[in-house]
C-alpha cells in the first residue's frame, strides 16, 4: 500500500503522540520516515484484527475449491480459500467441523461456507475517526521504543492505546443489536461469563 505521508492524518497523529516532529515524505530517507512507512501497515492491521469492527466486517459465502499443492486431509476433505483481504476469520457459520490452515479453511462438509471476517482497509478515510486514532496510537506504540527516550512517556503511550481501543469498542458496539453473535445460549450467571 502506498500512502502519502504529507496527507496521512494517522502518521501526523502518531508523531504528535510521540512528541516528535512530523516528516514531510516517506521518500526523505530519514529514520523516522522509513520506520513510519514500515510500521504503518502493521499498526493498521493489528488494530483491524483486534476486534470485530463494523468498518472492517465482511460476510462472505465460499464455495469449495481445489488448492494446488495442498495435501488432502481425510478428516476434513473439503477446502475453501479465504478471501485475499481477510485479516482475521471471526466465524464460520453452519454445522460441521472445520480448521484454518494458513489461508485455507478445511471442512468436513461440501456445502457453501458462510464466514464473517475482518477485512484489510487500505484507505484511511474508510477507517472512521475512532479507528484512525487507534491506528495512530498503535503506530506510536510500535515506534516508541526507537523514538521516545522516556520510559514514562512510553508507558503513557501504551496506556493510551488501551484507552483509545476501549473507547472505540464502546462506540462501535452501537453498530449492532445487543444480542450474542457467538452462537452460545445467553448465560445470566456472571460467574460463567467471567470464566469464559
Amino acid at each position: 500500500m502506498t500512502i502519502d505521508i504529507a496527507t496521512s492524518s494517522v502518521v501526523s497523529q502518531a508523531c504528535r503522540i510521540m512528541e516528535i516532529g512530523p516528516v514531510a515524505s516517506f521518500a526523505d530517507g530519514s529514520p523516522q520516515a522509513l520506520a513510519l512507512a514500515e510500521q504503518y501497515p502493521e499498526a493498521r492491521d493489528l488494530v483491524l484484527q483486534s476486534h470485530d469492527w463494523s468498518a472492517a466486517r465482511v460476510v462472505a459465502a465460499l464455495a469449495p475449491v481445489t488448492v494446488a499443492g495442498l495435501a488432502a486431509d481425510p478428516d476434513l476433505a473439503y477446502s475453501y480459500q479465504l478471501p485475499a483481504d481477510c485479516l482475521k476469520l471471526w466465524k464460520v457459520h453452519g454445522t460441521g467441523a472445520f480448521r484454518v490452515d494458513g489461508r485455507v479453511i478445511r471442512s468436513e462438509t461440501a456445502e457453501t461456507l458462510t464466514i464473517r471476517y475482518a477485512r484489510q482497509i487500505e484507505r484511511e478515510a474508510d477507517l472512521g475517526p475512532d479507528l484512525r486514532l487507534a491506528v495512530a496510537q498503535q503506530l506510536a506504540h510500535l515506534l516508541a521504543p526507537v523514538f521516545v527516550g522516556s520510559r514514562t512517556k512510553r508507558d503513557s503511550i501504551e496506556a493510551g492505546l488501551e484507552r483509545v481501543l476501549s473507547v472505540a469498542r464502546v462506540n462501535d458496539a452501537h453498530s449492532a443489536s445487543a444480542h450474542q453473535l457467538d452462537g452460545d445460549a445467553p448465560d445470566t450467571s456472571w460467574v460463567s461469563e467471567a470464566l469464559r
